[in-house]
């Protein structure tokens, strides 16, 4: 059962002249790969948990409600795992045991304030960088599996990415994908870098072994589809209630006003297809561009919409972009004009200092219907107690008694209101 979750938040009064939805997912990609966003760079429980609470308490505070935390990187986790070593940035020791659990620290962290959570992790690049011990720990992949890697030289570095042609590659993904999903109360679990990094990729065995008569393009797909499937036969069987989501590269294929590398011809991405099978619950495509040039955010955001098959799509931001940073209002106005579900910002140390007046009034997540669309119960027994000295109101109830039912409730809404007949409404949440 899921544990039930209050949130009360100070009441704010503003005015706006764009109207903010109810439900509107705005998120932040909060990277901890090379120490972007989080963990500082100091070994120290206490700082580190310290930092992420500040992060968190100013993401409430610009009225974000959604984190992609990533939590698996350069084959190494944020996490307790069986089969992934956790990375020597929590204590200075790879695969430290005793180290505490920086994902389930930051799970109850983020639901006392409300924020849903969703693990982020890094696929098929399982390593990049200059810290070889890291890839030579005995528990990496690499180093348990050297056959499953293969070596790629992009951006002037040396890359490695696990080869998904390989049954045994695709199945360690289900592997590790159940391990989260059945060990924390995470919200989500966001796939990205599920692709191939280019057409050049050194797959030619495992495709003469395993391609039963495909050719090489659809062969490539197939194998990023069949990881993307399984993983969600797997969360619709474990936990139906889990978000699903991919974030895919921005243009699926080139078109009018967006040419690019293009997800579905240049690294085998097919999100449109899990899209239309149901496979994936919302996509974050990287639309890193301006309105202004090739290719376009509007064009490429609105070809996403298109073809989202009544699934959600947020719409990820380059924030890293100072010409991106300045159509920042402009983004936000046109993802409710075309209804997508929401923003993503890549990442959170851009936007850390960044006053976003489209967020003035708070909003919940997205909608997914699909997975569950029944109201949970009312509640049972409300009662409030009056403190005239404190100047204070402290409200109580019951939940009911909604074991096995499958609509238990996952938060709860205070409303303040005026008068008996108003409405409830993100203007006058409490």
């Amino acid at each position: 059962m899921r544990l039930f979750r209050l949130v009360v938040i100070p009441f704010l009064l503003c005015l706006v002249l764009d109207a903010q939805p109810a439900h509107e997912t705005r998120a932040v990609w909060l990277a901890t790969n090379f120490r972007l966003d989080w963990p500082p760079p100091v070994y120290d429980e206490e700082i580190q948990k310290k930092a992420l609470i500040g992060i968190l308490d100013n993401l409430v505070r610009k009225n974000f409600n959604t984190v992609y935390f990533q939590v698996l990187f350069n084959g190494t986790a944020i996490y307790k795992s069986s089969i992934v070593p956790m990375s020597y940035y929590i204590s200075g020791v790879m695969d430290d045991s005793s180290a505490y659990d920086p994902l389930q620290f930051m799970i109850d962290e983020c639901h006392k304030r409300g924020l849903e959570i969703h693990a982020w992790i890094n696929v098929l690049r399982c390593f990049t960088g200059t810290e070889k011990f890291v890839k030579e720990h005995p528990k990496h992949v690499m180093s348990l599996h050297p056959d499953w890697t293969v070596e790629k030289y992009i951006d002037n570095q040396i890359t490695y990415w696990l080869n998904p042609g390989l049954p045994q590659v695709r199945k360690y993904w289900v592997e590790i994908a159940d391990e989260i999903i059945n060990k924390y109360d995470i919200d989500g679990l966001q796939l990205d870098f599920l692709r191939y990094p280019s057409k050049e990729f050194n797959d030619e065995t495992s495709f003469k072994k395993f391609s039963d008569k495909l050719n090489k393009d659809d062969w490539r797909r197939q194998n990023i589809n069949i990881i993307v499937n399984e993983i969600h036969d797997l969360i619709k069987r474990e936990n139906p209630f889990l978000r699903f989501g991919i974030t895919p590269i921005g243009i699926y294929q080139n078109i009018k006003d967006a040419k690019g590398l293009q997800g579905f011809s240049d690294v085998y991405q097919d999100t449109k297809l899990w899209l239309k099978n149901g496979w994936i619950d919302y996509a974050v495509p990287q639309i890193y561009w301006d309105f202004n040039n090739n290719p376009k955010f509007d064009v490429v955001a609105n070809d996403w919409m298109e073809n989202s098959s009544g699934k959600n799509i947020v719409l990820g931001i380059a924030a890293y972009k100072n010409e991106v940073l300045r159509e920042t209002k402009k983004m936000i106005q046109y993802s409710r004009q075309i209804n997508s579900a929401g923003v993503s910002f890549f990442r959170y140390d851009n936007i850390k200092n960044l006053e976003i007046a489209s967020f003035s009034k708070r909003a919940f997540p997205a909608k997914m219907p699909w997975i569950d669309d029944e109201m949970p119960d009312e509640t049972e027994n409300l009662y409030s107690l009056v403190n005239k000295e404190k100047n204070s109101i402290k409200l109580f109830w019951n939940l009911p008694d909604t074991a096995n039912l499958g609509n238990d409730a996952f938060y709860s809404a205070i409303y303040k209101l005026n008068y008996e007949s108003e409405k409830c409404s993100v203007d006058n949440l409490f």
